[in-house]
């Protein structure tokens, strides 16, 4: 299969992935299992902004164990990955055992290499952009061949960063949207309660508040009710004040 042909097939893939509307953390991670087992990919990892800790924390990775991933955190600025999140652009290294800033912060990677002639190993990191606001970065690192290779890379990897950020963005109004309705749902129990709640129901004889006694255990169990009476009689009005008055 040609390069480009090969990068359609790659990005249609990650596209159906990311519209399966599962778990983030778990589209996230079949997407960069796919990309690296698409580019033969040693390490992969997407890296998200944690604005509970305040560092850059990973979510997916490949070629990580749990304990490197674990590792894997970043202020902003720090090493290459915390350069590309500050900055907004890219980082595109041929070998990281030769650049001064890259941290190997998760400590997977054998940067002393004895043999005479070890194969370089490049690193391409690239950010997640969502609007105008850099929320996280993606990053693989591969056996060096050549600039050409470098460079497709690169250009992938930047498309299926913008499919993540879209992703990301989604994901984002539909929980703003689900707060809203929350909310909105919530207002109007509150209102719905208040409308039908037992202090409304008019009546002091014995019998009526044997009634208020026996629908306020009711509407706080589980079992099934049938309110039975004659017409006119209030049948209506307890039934709303057991609904809106039950946790169901």
């Amino acid at each position: 299969m040609r390069r480009a042909e090969q990068e359609l097939d790659i990005l249609e893939q990650i596209s159906q992935i990311l519209g399966d509307g599962l778990e983030l953390s778990q589209l996230f991670q079949r997407a960069i299992t796919l990309l690296s087992e698409r580019l033969h990919i040693q390490r992969s990892s997407l890296v998200l902004w944690d604005q509970a800790t305040g560092q850059l924390r990973i979510v997916a990775s490949t070629g990580l164990s749990s304990q490197e991933q674990q590792r894997g955190r970043y202020a902003v600025g720090e090493g290459v990955t915390g350069q590309v999140l500050a900055s907004g652009e890219p980082a595109v290294i041929k070998d990281i055992a030769k650049h001064p800033e890259f941290l190997n912060r998760t400590g997977s990677r054998d940067l002393n290499e004895t043999s005479p002639e070890p194969t370089p190993i490049s690193f391409i990191c690239v950010p997640v952009n969502d609007g105008g606001q850099t929320v996280g970065t993606i990053s693989i690192d591969k056996p060096f061949v050549n600039d050409e290779i470098l460079h497709a890379d690169t250009r992938l990897l930047k498309i299926v960063a913008g499919s993540i950020a879209q992703t990301i963005r989604i994901h984002h109004l539909i929980q703003v949207e689900k707060g809203h309705w929350l909310e909105e749902t919530q207002l109007l129990r509150d209102n719905l309660r208040g409308k039908y709640k037992f202090d409304n129901i008019i009546g002091s004889s014995p019998a009526m508040l044997d009634v208020l006694a026996t629908i306020g255990q009711v509407a706080s169990s589980r079992a099934t009710v049938l309110v039975l009476g004659e017409t006119g009689c209030g049948k209506e009005l307890i039934a709303k004040a057991i609904h809106f008055n039950s946790p169901r």
